[in-house]
């Protein structure tokens, strides 16, 4: 059986899909955004393969996903860090790879087995 960890958060969508870029992504500020999510599996039931973990990172930027099981608990951290808030034309295709890695991260399921 498998399962998304982030049941709870819809997928988000991937803003910077075009080839190219004309103008600066402006993000406004910097920015740090962490999440952490724990899922306690029911009695009976074991991980048996969970998703790679991610780092992509790029200059001035960094994602990381880790997703660790440990006695029944699932515990999954994500980070995005964009350590300024302009990014240039010339920065763009980076920050869209990052950015793709991300959301394609959001459709990684973790199998589990056991139960009846």
């Amino acid at each position: 059986m498998f399962f998304s960890p982030f049941i709870a958060k819809p997928r988000p969508e991937n803003a910077f899909v075009a080839e190219r870029r004309t103008f600066p992504v402006d993000f406004c500020y910097p920015r740090s955004i962490q999440t952490r999510t724990f899922v306690r599996l029911p009695s009976g039931l074991s991980v048996t393969d969970l998703p790679a973990d991610i780092t992509q990172t790029i200059p001035d930027g960094s994602f990381t996903r880790r997703i660790k099981a440990t006695a029944g608990i699932i515990d999954v951290r994500s980070k995005l860090d964009l350590q300024k808030p302009l990014f240039t034309v010339g920065e763009y295709a980076e920050l869209k790879k990052m950015f793709a890695a991300m959301t394609a991260s959001f459709a990684d399921k973790i199998a589990v087995s056991g139960g009846r």
